[in-house]
């Protein structure tokens, strides 16, 4: 892999990294709002990053031989992320009715988005 590579995957970086941040937020410190925040905060960023690649791609870039980045491929992350962005929105309210454990979801929900990005 080229520098370059690295470049176009930085969304799926963020991605990846996500979760493994909000493991390590829930065993220091264990808060649904912060968890949610840290979700949100991670979508977003990640949404940031594919606008701006998807604004700024020349062309059509294989990463390697099953991943490829192009304009249809960032469009449907774009997808995903505001799906991602929404559910989110809506699931909070209803997780705040619950006492029982709720900060896994936001791991998990964040581990769902980013194989379906890989999959994307």
């Amino acid at each position: 892999m080229e520098i370059i590579d690295f470049t176009y995957l930085i969304p799926l970086i963020i991605l990846a990294c996500a979760p493994v941040v909000s493991l390590m937020a829930i065993s220091i410190y264990r808060n649904h709002l912060m968890i949610f925040s840290l979700a949100m905060v991670s979508i977003i960023i990640f949404l940031a990053c594919t606008i701006q690649q998807w604004c700024n791609l020349p062309e059509a870039h294989n990463v390697a031989d099953l991943l490829m980045i192009d304009s249809f491929s960032l469009f449907y992350l774009v997808l995903l992320g505001g799906a991602g962005l929404v559910i989110l929105f809506i699931s909070y309210p209803y997780l705040c009715q619950h006492t029982e454990v709720r900060e896994e979801y936001y791991v998990l929900f964040q581990t769902a988005l980013f194989g379906s990005s890989i999959l994307v």
